[in-house]
């Protein structure tokens, strides 16, 4: 059984049309510039030798460009100054406190022995009377001030119904 057509190409047969299309010709070829022409001498030396050594440059040029970051600046004679009037100031504003703070310590200090020196008086203590006697006292207060009632006073009454004075 056929199942492509008599115009169709079987896998078998290969037509010199076929071939030919698999092999380069050279005036379909682009040309590859050559390479760049180097103005270094040739190197006879491996290339693992000069890699590494590329590499230890690298390296080296790396070290010394962070080292240099990394170094501490010398600090200038006017910024000395500065920093060193800075700190005079600090130094001379904690002594000021410093001796507010004692000053206000003796002040205290002194009120406390001043009033140590001093007795104190204590209030005496009222002296309770016998019960008796406290009866009676309060009943001479109820006496002088007697309480008086208020007459009660009748509320008016209002008129809750709604005569018309339509009459």
């Amino acid at each position: 059984m056929q199942y492509f057509s008599k115009s169709a190409k079987s896998k078998d047969t290969v037509t010199a049309k076929d071939v030919g299309d698999r092999f380069v010709k050279e005036n379909n070829t682009v040309q590859e510039e050559e390479a760049p022409k180097s103005d270094a001498p040739f190197d006879p030396r491996p290339l693992h030798v000069i890699l590494t050594e590329r590499k230890a440059m690298i390296d080296a040029s790396f070290d010394e460009y962070y080292s240099l970051k990394n170094r501490i600046a010398k600090v200038g004679e006017e910024d000395y100054q500065f920093y060193q009037s800075l700190a005079d100031s600090k130094a001379q504003k904690e002594k000021r406190i410093r001796e507010e703070e004692e000053r206000e310590l003796r002040k205290f200090k002194e009120q406390l022995e001043r009033q140590a020196e001093t007795p104190v008086e204590l209030p005496k203590p009222k002296l309770q009377m016998p019960h008796a006697q406290k009866r009676k006292a309060i009943q001479q207060v109820l006496v002088a001030n007697p309480v008086k009632r208020k007459k009660a006073v009748e509320e008016p009454k209002l008129d809750l119904n709604y005569a018309s004075d339509s009459d």
